[in-house]
């Protein structure tokens, strides 16, 4: 999936929706106001015109796992598109899906497992941004006190000239300027006691002045949050957010014990969707503020040094070529052709320049965006934040139109020969077409 110049790597009963275990809307009838004569036939004409058009209907089985979870609904009360309903169950399931739910003004509509089996699913990189909402409650609870707190408050070795800079925020934005391996976690992963291995790699580039996706930086959490909680993460996580979410979920441990971060948590899909509604209410789980608002809402703002990267987490927002793109990089004119089209992420554009700019005007593209953006975001911000895990794990949150999804896959042999098809490149646009108000403006 990514190309040379993609700068931020992404790298049950059976039932139908039309659930007969709900009841029916109660329908309240009042008097129509009297309409003059000689205005009636207008009036119901234009009222007619103006009156928007019903969602076509699913005729997808939008279930395949007992109902014994949150209220369901069928895809026409909760606005979506019944007709994209189809196509996503579709899409998910030619991808080999193992888990597939979307949710809508807090109703389920849609929970199919495709006939494979319950259960955790180790979720890869998604992993990061759980972590991530640990940082915020440790935050919140006044255990660390900023975003912004340097990681030598935790780590002797971050004392040093070259390191003193780096903070918390720069880990959660991939923006530390910790040496890395860019292609893969294998020399990681070669390592006893992975954060020890992290906590001596040096800082190669300045710290918040670029991005670059970085899994041994995000091991140094680990250690971050057992210092500032007082216990091993997975403990802390269990007892601040699990537990009161209803969550129970596995996390792995490299040989030395610590546990492990930038992937190695094992979660069920229902489990995420329960995240995915606690972050889409800003922090609130039944009226509980688990997480307070502006913490949450920081999650998904823009990062300095990539406009579609939050904090530990990845934006889909209205993206277009800045007015002077081809003064930035002059050796690409076919920019001019792109101006005013949508992109969603900066790894979408990068996926359209390469296979739409002929190879010549795509070198030096990649640097030139890293020294001035060459997109900006349209006025309505972000239509959605989301996770995302190797294999096509996903979690999905789309305030505009107040949705929740998830996709899972368990790895299975063979899956590094179908990487294209078992990640699902197709989910976020599918998802997306599900709502009016997530199309592209």
């Amino acid at each position: 999936m990514p190309s040379r110049l993609v700068p931020v790597l992404l790298t049950m009963a059976v039932a139908g929706c039309d659930d007969p275990g709900e009841p029916a809307a109660k329908l309240v009838m009042t008097p129509a106001l009297p309409v003059p004569a000689a205005t009636a036939t207008a009036t119901t004409s234009a009222t007619a015109e103006s009156r928007p058009r019903p969602m076509p209907k699913t005729t997808a089985d939008c279930f395949d796992v007992a109902d014994d979870w949150l209220p369901r609904r069928d895809s026409q009360e909760t606005g979506l598109d019944g007709e994209a309903i189809d196509a996503l169950i579709a899409g998910a399931e030619a991808a080999q899906s193992d888990a597939l739910i979307v949710i809508a003004n807090d109703h389920v509509v849609v929970d199919r497992r495709f006939g494979q089996p319950l259960g955790p699913i180790e979720s890869l990189s998604l992993t990061k941004s759980v972590v991530a909402l640990a940082i915020l409650a440790l935050v919140a609870d006044g255990d660390i006190a900023s975003l912004d707190t340097p990681l030598s408050h935790y780590f002797p070795e971050f004392q040093a000239p070259a390191k003193a800079a780096v903070t918390l925020r720069h880990v959660l934005q991939h923006s530390s300027g910790l040496q890395h391996d860019h292609d893969d976690a294998d020399g990681l992963n070669a390592q006893r006691d992975r954060l020890a291995f992290v906590r001596q790699l040096p800082v190669t580039t300045p710290p918040g002045t670029h991005y670059s996706y970085n899994n041994e930086a995000t091991q140094l959490l680990s250690g971050v949050v057992s210092r500032a909680a007082g216990k091993p993460l997975d403990a802390y996580v269990a007892e601040r957010l699990f537990e009161p979410l209803g969550i129970e979920a596995g996390w792995a441990r490299d040989a030395a014990g610590t546990v492990q971060i930038y992937y190695g948590l094992r979660i069920t899909a229902r489990a995420l969707a329960t995240l995915g509604l606690l972050l889409l209410h800003e922090g609130k789980h039944r009226g509980d503020e688990l997480l307070p608002a502006p913490l949450v809402r920081a999650l998904w703002q823009p990062s300095p040094t990539s406009i579609s990267t939050g904090l530990l987490f990845w934006r889909r927002s209205n993206l277009v070529l800045v007015d002077d793109a081809t003064t930035l990089a002059p050796q690409a004119p076919g920019l001019t052709a792109l101006a005013g089209r949508i992109f969603r992420s900066e790894t979408e554009l990068f996926e359209v320049l390469t296979r739409e700019l002929p190879p010549a005007q795509q070198v030096g593209l990649a640097a030139a965006h890293r020294r001035t953006s060459l997109v900006r975001e349209l006025d309505d911000g972000a239509v959605g934040f989301f996770a995302v895990g190797g294999l096509g794990q996903r979690l999905l949150i789309h305030p505009p139109a107040n949705l929740v999804a998830v996709r899972q896959h368990r790895r299975r042999p063979g899956d590094d020969r179908r990487q294209r098809l078992v990640s699902y490149r197709d989910f976020h646009d599918q998802v997306e077409a599900l709502h009016p108000a997530l199309a592209r403006a």
